[in-house]
């Protein structure tokens, strides 16, 4: 998958998992965990106070991309270098995330062929990302921001495809779509970092699941006007 594409997987699937500070032997238990449940678009972030940040992240995607192939699109989050861009690509990336707006780290994504979602709370913010090359911009913090202001911001904005992130769980993920969102990234509340710790990926597959239904009947009930 690349740029072309990443809008058409994100209104498919609707939800990207978010991996955050996992050790480097947690990755593909919880992968394999995630897509067992459903999970086909993975956001594996760089910890920005780790100093060995760029090895780490580059091995856990790689070995995702590695392990999985084509059936999972694997995406690097919290990339806020062009640096950290490179490294992603090399990786196999197939897509970046940032919680900013930065017009240097799009056009890199652009010229490396990658897809890209970066952050942006203000209409200004996220008018200038996406004609800096963005192909999905991301809303953060959603959840801070509620589903009213994004129903304001998406009244000018209807032409640029948007996804909700931070404070989103299964219980308000309807909310965020409703007011004009494509997807959302989900954190901790699908790949909980203590579910992860113990190493329970039953448990893991189960929220995953619990996600991907929520999807399913999101579609059903707009399928039948609901």
């Amino acid at each position: 998958m690349n740029s072309r594409n990443i809008v058409d997987a994100i209104r498919q699937y609707r939800i990207i998992s978010i991996l955050r500070g996992l050790e480097p032997g947690q990755t593909l238990p919880a992968v394999k965990a995630l897509y067992k449940g459903g999970v086909r678009l993975l956001e594996i972030t760089f910890a920005q106070h780790s100093p060995t940040m760029l090895e780490d992240t580059a091995s856990a995607i790689r070995s995702a991309r590695e392990e999985f192939g084509s059936a999972i699109m694997v995406g690097a989050g919290t990339v806020l270098t062009c640096e950290q861009a490179d490294v992603a690509a090399r990786a196999g990336a197939e897509f970046l995330l940032s919680a900013t707006c930065d017009e240097q780290v799009i056009r890199r994504a652009k010229a490396l062929g990658l897809g890209m979602i970066p952050g942006a709370m203000t209409p200004t913010e996220i008018e200038h990302g996406y004609r800096w090359g963005a192909d999905v911009i991301k809303v953060f913090p959603a959840g801070n921001l509620g589903q009213g202001y994004l129903k304001s911001i998406r009244a000018p904005l209807s032409h640029i495809p948007m996804i909700a992130v931070g404070g989103v769980e299964v219980g308000n993920l309807y909310d965020f779509w409703d007011a004009g969102m494509l997807g959302a990234g989900i954190g901790a509340s699908l790949a909980s970092p203590e579910v992860i710790r113990r190493g329970d990926w039953e448990e893991l597959t189960r929220r995953a699941a619990r996600y991907c239904e929520a999807v399913e009947r999101y579609a059903e009930q707009k399928e039948h006007g609901r």
